[in-house]
């Protein structure tokens, strides 16, 4: 289930572009996460769409939320440059691997909803990007959250999940950015 909106290749960069911290647009392949203003409770509602550069070359259902446990929520809208790279969530699953500190605020509630203390973090905490299933190959997609985002970013679809790892495996780091669905 995917309740947040789509938007298009140049709404996406312009607004991109709008971040306080925005330097440049990556020239390799980068990810830009929306977050539902839904926030369905348990659900992978959220988007992953997934760039070379200026080209959106994949849409993956994700979730950017903190699951039912109270834990990390990473800070949306701003982006965060070189801050993961290729590794193993958990010593089990392939996934991209928090490497620099990033912003995230935390949430100690189990509502499933996102409600972040107003403080800002910036930390290594693993804030990973992930998938949904340790059972590599599957053609899952996932409809429940569960233990899979306690802070991370976690990719529903797995079939799409692998094939996004296997093109950004190569790259040295990945930058990211979780952004606030917004109305256009």
């Amino acid at each position: 289930m995917n309740n947040v909106r789509g938007y298009t290749t140049k709404q996406l960069l312009d607004r991109y572009m709008s971040m306080k911290n925005f330097k440049y647009i990556p020239k390799n392949k980068h990810l830009i996460f929306v977050r539902s203003n839904e926030d369905g409770i348990d659900i992978p509602d959220d988007k992953c769409y997934v760039f070379d550069y200026d080209k959106c070359i994949d849409i993956i259902p994700c979730t950017t939320n903190k699951g039912l446990k109270g834990t990390a929520v990473m800070l949306a809208d701003y982006i965060n440059y070189d801050a993961h790279a290729f590794g193993l969530h958990r010593k089990k699953m392939r996934a991209l691997r928090q490497i620099k500190s990033i912003p995230y605020q935390r949430d100690y509630t189990q509502d499933g909803k996102i409600n972040p203390t107003s403080e800002i973090f910036y930390d290594i905490i693993y804030m990973n990007i992930h998938g949904m299933t340790y059972n590599e190959g599957s053609k899952i997609k996932a409809t429940k959250i569960g233990g899979w985002s306690e802070g991370c970013l976690a990719l529903a679809d797995n079939e799409k999940y692998e094939s996004m790892i296997d093109m950004l495996e190569p790259q040295k780091s990945v930058t990211s950015v979780v952004l606030n669905e917004w109305n256009v």
